[in-house]
């Protein structure tokens, strides 16, 4: 199979650079979703998986909030990703317990429902560790997620260089 480019490294430093803003500066195209029916989980990570060459589009006329036209909902992102992993050989569905830095998840009760980046592995051998992510809606900078978060893990993505 084929390999997709994309570039790990600058989806992180996307990550990095928008985690903690808000507001207009919450995210390149000037967006941050927040407020009824609007969170900014999918959305942040649309950028970042785009800064990295994987651009996910916005699937439904009605949440087109982004001005970049990208996704802003979880199963828009997943779907693409699920697609590509048949696709390209350096994106590939995993277990979280084998997420390293720079892959993608999502956790899930009947749809996936929060995405993040991995920042940071955890140490699967302590019953209340999470991985640190980079996200938006609950703005995390590298920090774990909470701990009753490990069990709605529904997939994770490793995305390598392309």
């Amino acid at each position: 199979m084929a390999r997709h480019p994309y570039k790990n490294f600058s989806a992180i430093e996307y990550a990095k650079k928008y985690c903690s803003k808000t507001g207009k500066d919450g995210n390149s195209c000037g967006e941050y979703l927040t407020g009824e029916s609007k969170s900014d989980c999918a959305h942040f990570l649309a950028h970042c998986l785009a800064a990295g060459g994987i651009k996910v589009l916005n699937t439904n006329p009605g949440t087109a909030f982004c001005p970049d036209k990208l996704a802003v909902r979880n199963t828009d992102i997943e779907a693409e990703l699920k697609r590509l992993a048949k696709q390209f050989d350096n994106i590939k569905e995993i277990d979280l317990s084998d997420a390293i830095v720079g892959d993608v998840g999502f956790l899930q009760a009947h749809r996936p429902w929060h995405a993040f980046m991995v920042c940071e592995v955890w140490n699967i051998g302590m019953p209340t560790s999470t991985p640190k992510v980079w996200a938006h809606s609950s703005a995390r900078c590298c920090e774990e997620m909470d701990t009753d978060w490990k069990h709605w893990f529904s997939s994770a993505y490793r995305l390598e260089d392309g």
